[in-house]
């Protein structure tokens, strides 16, 4: 036997040498941050897509065939933060649906998740503010997603435009609203067995996101997702990577004896929700409302769109 193990060996030693090298495992290998590779991305071409869900918010009232609102998907009041919702702060105003937090100590049904997360229980709890959160109905796998929003200002709103489901999230914005001009984004993964990871990241504005509207979207197709705002790219994620470290753009590129998949790129179905949260006082994002927070304060949203849901999985 030690006769052949060492030609084996050096077969085996000679097979590694001629091997493409693997990138090492990092997120930024799947994320192009510099705004020359992110040109590319700008103003993105939507002939031929489809609008498959609109809601301008014209009525009086939420459409409920569209949306869950706070009694609806997202039910839960969680405990471990200081709101809950309720429906009486979604209110459709001149085309613009506002969703509002308010000071509003109540005692509420509060989920109390124990160290498992996920099994817990509900108890009555007491809530220093309420405000408002709206939820599609459907779930969406593949498509362009945009909102025109404007968000509130003063330390203790934590607006966002997000995407759960399917073991991950996806967050198009949120926002320190003491700090309204950095625009933050950050893909999630949930795994059921394993840690929770993310990837974040942000970016500068020269203005204030709370001064007016502004139209946010991630266009997300099988290979990448491009978060963009007013039609300019600020980032961009890809599912794959080859070999050499380059990411694969769109099919023409993928090679599947070779690609190297990046473990948090989405690939299950997502809802989408739009809310004003505030934070806890444990919070690491941001603190807590304080004697300066303007109460009541929304987050304005103009109009919400779907384009052309993919299929491929």
């Amino acid at each position: 036997m030690k006769r052949t193990a060492i030609p084996f060996l050096i077969l085996l030693l000679c097979l590694c040498a001629n091997a493409p090298a693997q990138p090492s495992y990092s997120l930024k290998s799947w994320v192009k941050t510099r705004r020359a590779d992110l040109k590319v991305y700008d103003k993105p071409n939507m002939s031929g897509w489809t609008l498959v869900f609109e809601d301008n918010f014209d009525g009086k009232q939420i459409d409920t065939s569209l949306w869950h609102t706070c009694t609806g998907g997202w039910k839960r009041n969680h405990a471990n933060k200081p709101l809950y919702y309720k429906d009486e702060n979604v209110i459709l105003q001149n085309g613009i649906v506002r969703l509002t937090a308010r000071r509003d100590p109540g005692v509420h049904k509060g989920w109390f998740a124990d160290v498992n997360e996920g099994k817990g229980g509900w108890r009555d709890h007491l809530f220093d503010y309420s405000s408002a959160i709206i939820e599609t109905k459907e779930k969406y796998c593949y498509g362009f997603f945009e909102a025109r929003c404007k968000i509130p200002s003063g330390p203790g709103f934590w607006p966002g435009f997000w995407m759960f489901g399917g073991g991950g999230e996806i967050d198009v914005f949120e926002f320190n609203s003491s700090k309204p001009k950095k625009h933050y984004i950050t893909v999630h993964d949930w795994p059921d067995n394993a840690p929770h990871r993310q990837f974040a990241s942000s970016w500068r504005s020269r203005e204030s996101f709370a001064d007016d509207f502004h139209t946010f979207s991630v266009e997300w197709d099988k290979w990448k997702l491009v978060f963009r705002v007013d039609g300019i790219a600020r980032r961009a994620d890809f599912r794959y990577i080859t070999p050499d470290g380059k990411v694969v753009e769109n099919a023409s590129q993928y090679d599947p004896a070779t690609a190297i998949e990046n473990p948090l790129f989405p690939t299950g179905e997502q809802c989408v929700k739009l809310n004003l949260s505030i934070p806890a006082d444990n919070s690491t994002f941001m603190a807590p409302p304080d004697e300066r927070t303007p109460f009541p304060s929304s987050m304005d949203v103009d109009f919400f769109r779907i384009y052309r849901i993919y299929t491929i999985k």
